[in-house]
């Protein structure tokens, strides 16, 4: 009676492999061609894809596909939507386990290049860490992580450097109304290293989230645009949180358009220590002393004391409103419109 156990068990052991090995090379032959068939794909629409040698392991339970030398060329007066016009990833990988392919995981590592379209630079880029995750499912959710990374022109000097930067999607590539959830979420953090510079002053921390309320597919984008708005729709900016040189501003609010599809802004912008932030602006001639009073002129007026303490904030309506970005009733400037 126990042998009897133990050959089924067994049996049992030996059948749920031989069938768990049979998908994973059913999972191994789609792959296999997975980048031929996009190759195809994009070569009938006059864009050049290529890869120097794609590799397959992960078994039993995972397909992880390891791309090295990744190519992308687009011609020169294609009127494609691609952002850029070329694009190299020294190694891609991107892993699925077997029983649910919808969960997506990706790496790149190594160097990478690409030239914007209708430019002439090329941009290089290197990293400790870029990794993301995609889920194919009702939620449709993205999340990416990235660790030191750099970004450069080729040839000239270095243009950005990021400690790190995490980033969290919700609810992207909505196909239908019925869709779970009502809104695209977007969660960021960067993180910046003493010696970031940006516009003469050290910053060491951006972050917040944006929820874009209201059905927006963006595969319909730019028509869409005006459906949405007009079904109510609108962009919350919750906790956009930005330490630099002392200072320390969290804006909350919300975005929607007007009748002429402009963008409408209410929300309350609180600032604290801009008096350390405008002098060392001012020390690097970032800004010239003229600028630098007038600064202080208007964020004084909105203090509810003339006090200097920098333990202190203060809150400024911040709104765009008939083209005009204004700090209260203070009109600063004059915004473009934008032909969707």
């Amino acid at each position: 009676m126990k042998n009897k156990k133990l050959l089924f068990f067994f049996s049992f052991v030996l059948i749920f492999v031989i069938a768990f090995t049979g998908w994973w090379f059913i999972n191994f032959y789609f792959a296999k061609d997975f980048h031929q068939k996009i190759q195809q794909r994009l070569s009938n629409q006059d864009i050049t894809f290529s890869i120097r040698k794609h590799v397959i392991t992960g078994y039993p339970f995972y397909v992880e596909n390891i791309f090295y030398n990744v190519n992308l060329l687009l011609p020169k007066d294609s009127n494609k939507t691609f952002a850029v016009s070329s694009l190299y990833v020294e190694k891609l990988v991107i892993v699925y386990p077997v029983w649910n392919p919808d969960d997506l995981s990706f790496s790149i590592s190594g160097s990478s290049k690409f030239t914007l379209k209708g430019g002439s630079k090329t941009f290089l880029t290197n990293q400790d860490s870029l990794e993301g995750k995609i889920v194919f499912n009702k939620m449709k959710e993205a999340n990416l992580f990235l660790k030191k990374f750099q970004l450069a022109i080729e040839n000239e000097k270095k243009l950005l450097f990021i400690e790190e930067f995490r980033l969290s999607v919700n609810q992207f590539f909505l196909n239908k109304k019925s869709d779970t959830g009502k809104h695209f979420k977007v969660v960021f953090n960067f993180l910046f290293p003493d010696k970031s510079i940006f516009a003469g002053a050290n910053i060491e921390s951006f972050q917040g989230q944006i929820n874009i309320n209201g059905f927006l597919p963006l595969k319909e984008f730019p028509d869409s645009i005006q459906n949405w708005s007009q079904a109510g729709g609108f962009v919350e900016i919750k906790n956009f949180l930005l330490k630099m040189s002392g200072l320390e501003s969290i804006l909350n609010g919300s975005l929607t358009l007007d009748q002429n599809l402009q963008p409408l802004l209410v929300s309350t912008l609180k600032i604290k220590g801009y008096h350390l932030l405008l002098d060392e602006m001012g020390r690097s001639e970032t800004i010239n002393p003229k600028t630098k009073a007038l600064g202080n002129i208007i964020l004084n007026f909105f203090s509810r004391s003339n006090s200097t303490d920098e333990g202190s904030a203060i809150q400024i309506p911040l709104t765009i409103q008939d083209q005009w970005l204004s700090l209260g009733s203070f009109k600063v400037k004059k915004i473009s419109s934008i032909n969707w």
